[in-house]
């Protein structure tokens, strides 16, 4: 089965299933599909894709690796775009003979019979033609203008997740304090003055109602979430459910100021899923239910029309696609369905017809009732939220970076190994010694390779960015193990080269080396989380737990594992398949960031910090009390001499006000 390419309606077909392109997308695939094979440079891409308008890098990468995810996610089993280093791009698998024909003019053949109908049925042609140019001439035309953006707030430290009411006179946002880790809630009002909200309840989110007399949020309890809203004129706080605590609540409002909107799951196992509160009889209902198969986050933005009973909700499919939803705010019947090649940040309705949504820092514009997409302009390094009003956008971005540090187990002497002002993530450390981490330096993430004093990057041109990916070294220091979209991949470091070693249909999350050369991962193909055994060599796969399991490894035919949705790690012998319960209180914060190194179990405890257990005297230890910037991603040397850890740097971050005008 081929795919095949519609250049006019901007559109890839395979089978029953169909992608809709970007206008960008659309011109780079014609660019190299007329190439017929051959390489494409950069430059001739800027000349017939571009129009040669000057862009950098980044445009091209984007547009390219835009094109790579609608084509695999049509035919995962091809590799359909090749780069080839310093020269450009070719493409494969995807010939002339695939585009779908323009649909040419029928030609008819009046008879002699006819001839005396020749002027009416000239006439009548005349007549059609020009209504249907008169029809084109006076459609009207959408015009969507945006104006320079204008920064609200310039606190130290970051403003986020902000909320306005009707006519914009009043904007909600939260605070994070740099010094102290602190976060308020503020309400900014036309005449400049800032006002701190509750400053003695610790809240997690709030959103601003239409007539800006109310707002929702969610806030902790000691032990307890809650989420509310509360009276700006009574100054009274009505509770309405409680919320699991790692369960980060988000809202939108009706435009009747009466019935709330927001996400909420169980625990970080389940998916978000959304419901309706109405303030008059108190009755709740459930709007959305995704399916939590695969989907751990489920529906997780949501905005409001502005005077239609429409809801616009995100549902998460994977960190590369989303999918768009229309509903009807009051029955969830679905009216509008878009997947779009985006993992959408951010969300927010501008009139009847159009919606923004932020990507990666880009800001886009969709028309809701056609699915069609455009790029407007950049707004930052991060878009966190946004919400409009009928002639302003605004919106929060956050610029954010964390440094790596190694640290001595005995003595607690440390010392920084990155002070880039970028992200740094996701350390590893190599059984020769090599510190691996993956760094955005750049505008995606790759890997720096850490030896003495000498750093390097891996020069590899993957068909996907890669993101918060956990990955793991090969025993003997030259292989990285990772997954993508449900496929194993392998790198040789050596080489810089990957090889893709399953299919995404195995659904693959997290992979390991295990001994012999094999690889365990865990899929939930089978209806729930599983951990597998996959024999590279033989293609063979073969399910190793019965009762759940998430991230494992094996050490003497022991299988070491944690569960999905349970605390604790577990053993399984596997001659003899008994399983039990290692170690208790291992919370589900720490399914993957274990480390099994000889016979000592590292893992992470929320509050404590990093600690160790010796599995054959069942002591636990102390490795490393965490400060308040710790973000709980660490690795142990293989001599477990040497803790390396993320700690994040000060966050920054400000409220943006775009005028837009929208004229027909």
């Amino acid at each position: 089965m081929a795919i095949f390419v519609d250049t006019i309606n901007r559109q890839l077909t395979f089978g029953e299933h169909t992608r809709q392109l970007e206008p960008k997308v659309n011109l780079l695939l014609q660019a190299l599909i007329k190439a017929n094979g051959d390489i494409v440079s950069r430059e001739q891409l800027i000349e017939q894709v571009w129009q040669g308008r000057i862009v950098g890098d980044g445009a091209i990468n984007r547009t390219v690796s835009l094109l790579r995810q609608h084509l695999s996610a049509l035919d995962s089993h091809n590799d359909f775009i090749i780069t080839v280093p310093k020269a450009g791009y070719k493409l494969l698998h995807i010939k002339n003979s695939q585009l779908i024909p323009e649909q040419k003019p029928v030609v008819i053949e009046l008879k002699n019979t006819l001839l005396k109908y020749k002027t009416h049925i000239i006439l009548s042609l005349v007549l059609l033609t020009f209504l249907l140019v008169m029809t084109v001439w006076f459609k009207p035309q959408v015009n969507v203008k945006f104006k320079q953006a204008e920064r609200i707030t310039a606190q130290f430290g970051a403003e986020y997740s902000v909320s306005t009411n009707k006519i914009g006179d009043k904007l909600l946002y939260q605070h994070f304090d740099n010094e102290t880790s602190s976060r308020q809630l503020y309400l900014l009002t036309a005449d400049q003055n800032a006002k701190k909200l509750l400053p003695n309840k610790h809240i997690k989110n709030a959103a601003m109602s239409p007539n800006g007399q109310l707002f929702a949020m969610s806030y902790q309890n000691k032990q307890t979430c809650q989420i509310a809203f509360y009276d700006l004129k009574k100054y009274v706080t009505n509770n309405i459910q409680t919320c699991a605590p790692d369960s980060l609540a988000r809202f939108t409002w009706h435009w009747n100021s009466q019935d709330i909107y927001f996400r909420s799951r169980e625990n970080k196992t389940q998916p978000y899923k959304i419901s309706r509160y109405n303030l008059k009889t108190s009755r709740k209902s459930l709007i959305t239910l995704p399916q939590s198969h695969g989907n751990l986050l489920g529906d997780y933005l949501l905005d409001h029309h502005l005077n239609k009973n429409w809801l616009l909700v995100a549902r998460y499919i994977d960190e590369n696609n989303t999918q768009l939803l229309i509903l009807n705010s009051f029955t969830g019947q679905t009216h509008f369905t878009y997947e779009i090649p985006y993992h959408v940040n951010a969300l927010s309705w501008l009139n009847s017809e159009y919606a923004s949504f932020a990507a990666k820092g880009d800001i886009y514009l969709i028309n809701t009732l056609t699915g069609e997409i455009n790029f407007e302009f950049k707004g930052g390094q991060s878009i966190n939220s946004m919400d409009a009003t009928q002639h302003s956008l605004f919106f929060t971005t956050l610029e954010r970076a964390s440094h790596v540090f190694k640290q001595n187990i005995k003595t607690g002497k440390r010392i920084a190994i990155d002070k880039n002002n970028a992200i740094a993530q996701l350390p590893k450390i190599s059984s020769s010694g090599q510190l691996s981490y993956l760094s955005k330096k750049q505008s995606s993430f790759e890997w720096q390779l850490v030896k003495g004093n000498s750093t390097s990057t891996i020069d590899i041109d993957l068909p996907f960015e890669m993101g918060f990916d956990r990955y793991e070294w090969s025993e003997n220091g030259r292989f990285i193990l990772f997954t993508k979209q449900g496929a194993i991949y392998q790198i040789d470091v050596q080489n810089n080269v990957y090889q893709k070693l399953t299919d995404n249909k195995t659904g693959a999350f997290v992979a390991n080396y295990s001994p012999n050369g094999n690889i365990i991962y865990s899929s939930n193909r089978s209806g729930q989380w599983q951990l597998w055994l996959y024999k590279a060599i033989e293609n063979t796969h073969e399910q190793l737990t019965q009762h759940g399991g998430y991230s494992g490894r094996v050490k003497n035919n022991t299988l070491f594992f944690t569960k999905f949705n349970e605390n604790g790690l577990w053993q399984i012998n596997l001659a003899t398949g008994d399983e039990q319960k290692l170690i208790v209180n291992v919370d589900i914060i720490n399914w993957l960031n274990w480390q099994l190194i000889d016979k000592t179990i590292y893992f992470y405890r929320p509050e404590s910090g990093i600690w160790k257990y010796a599995i054959d005297t069942a002591e636990e230890t102390l490795v490393l009390a965490p400060s308040n910037r710790f973000l709980h991603q660490y690795a142990v040397s293989k001599d477990q001499k040497s803790i390396y850890f993320i700690e994040r740097q000060n966050i920054e971050g400000d409220i943006y006000k775009v005028p837009f005008s929208i004229n027909k």
